[in-house]
């Protein structure tokens, strides 16, 4: 195979990888509040287990503006209640307003999109999407999992943990690098692709491949 037919090959496969990716984050598919949906249920009863103090529940949030604003992705609120302290008589309840779209969604709408376009046999490619699925959830679960470990560290009377000034930065440093910035959610979904999606038997002529007739691994 010529580069110019390869060229054209790879773009086919880019420009799928795009479309998929563009529609799938339409709120017209279903597909993000079906996530959302998942998102509220699944996580909490897992990050609980990591916090065993702490109830934590998620609930759908209301928007209280119209007005154009970052809380506009909103949908979702965390609810943290701090069983082991009390004050007057209370526990202690924190909330605050996420995203499921920004923490989790984006990032596995992206790995969907790479992994159904990758040219691998069908078997190949679900065991990719399976495996390749479950390591963006735990990804998510990170991410989710500093967020609570801020909110739960920092100078607030809900605060559940008291970290040293050296161990405090260092988690707020995570919690800013992999939770709050942005670019994490595109990033390692893409590692997470190469590394489910590489076969050193293959090599680079995957890329050569069609998805049709590709039949290793079948």
């Amino acid at each position: 195979m010529d580069r110019r037919q390869l060229a054209k090959r790879v773009l086919l496969r880019l420009t799928g990888v795009l479309v998929f990716f563009g529609v799938s984050m339409l709120g017209a598919t279903g597909l993000p509040t079906l996530y959302a949906h998942a998102f509220r249920s699944a996580f909490p009863p897992a990050l609980r287990v990591v916090y065993p103090d702490i109830d934590i529940r998620m609930k759908s949030f209301a928007k209280t503006t119209d007005a154009f604003s970052a809380g506009q992705m909103h949908d979702t609120e965390l609810v943290l209640i701090n069983q082991r302290d009390t004050y007057q008589g209370r526990n202690l309840k924190g909330e605050k307003p996420l995203s499921s779209g920004w923490y989790g969604y984006v990032s596995t709408a992206l790995f969907l999109a790479l992994a159904l376009w990758t040219p691998l046999a069908w078997r190949s490619r679900f065991r990719a999407l399976a495996i390749g699925f479950l390591l963006v959830q735990a990804f998510v679960f990170l991410r989710l999992a500093l967020l609570v470990l801020d909110a739960l560290s920092q100078p607030t009377p809900l605060a559940a943990f008291h970290p040293g000034e050296t161990l405090f930065r260092i988690q707020s440093f995570a919690y800013q690098t992999i939770s709050k910035e942005l670019f994490p959610a595109y990033v390692v979904p893409l590692l997470i692709w190469g590394l489910v999606t590489y076969r050193e038997s293959e090599n680079l002529t995957w890329l050569a491949q069609d998805t049709a007739t590709a039949s290793d691994g079948a």
